[in-house]
């Protein structure tokens, strides 16, 4: 059986598909570009003969990315504070992970934003972050409410990772708060 023939059959069964389960939620283009994807051909061809498509290249995380933490300059013992991190993605940065260390013996809760927020052993991760390369957004907010226990004093400090495309930079911004 030719390839020609296969794809044109591939995608009239796609299609009927598509009109009946997704109610139009794949354009022709949408599912032309699957099967361009998926045979590694293109729909533009000379003679009959399929050029090929390009492989995509590794994605590599760019310079350009961030993440930056704000929280209050004072807590009190016992009373929860607000941290909140906002990363920023590169155009071609398709994802990325934050990981925030508490300072010792602090809990965190209403963990919220990109990503699944999970709290374990005083380190929280959101991931996945989808970037804009991937579907997803430039900027993101994650945020938290940091709880120091009731018996500690003095000043303490955040640290914490923000990851893109296997690179990773510190998070800046601030990282200390008082008592």
């Amino acid at each position: 059986m030719k390839r020609g023939y296969v794809i044109l059959v591939s995608l009239s069964l796609i299609l009927m598909v598509s009109s009946i389960s997704f109610a139009s939620a794949l354009s022709f283009s949408d599912v032309v570009d699957f099967f361009e994807r998926l045979f590694g051909i293109s729909h533009n061809s000379v003679n009959n003969v399929p050029t090929t498509v390009q492989q995509p290249t590794a994605v590599t995380a760019q310079d350009n990315y961030a993440a930056t933490r704000t929280l209050p300059s004072q807590y009190k013992a016992g009373s929860p504070i607000h941290v909140m991190i906002n990363v920023t993605f590169d155009t071609h940065d398709c994802g990325g992970a934050v990981e925030e260390h508490l300072p010792a013996g602090w809990t965190a809760t209403n963990i919220q934003g990109a990503g699944a927020g999970v709290l374990m052993k005083g380190v929280i991760r959101w991931a996945p972050i989808d970037g804009p390369y991937c579907q997803g957004k430039s900027g993101y907010a994650v945020e938290y409410d940091a709880v120091p226990p009731s018996s500690t004093s003095g000043s303490q400090t955040f640290s914490g990772i923000f990851s893109v495309d296997g690179a990773s930079k510190d998070i800046g911004g601030e990282s200390q708060t008082s008592s």
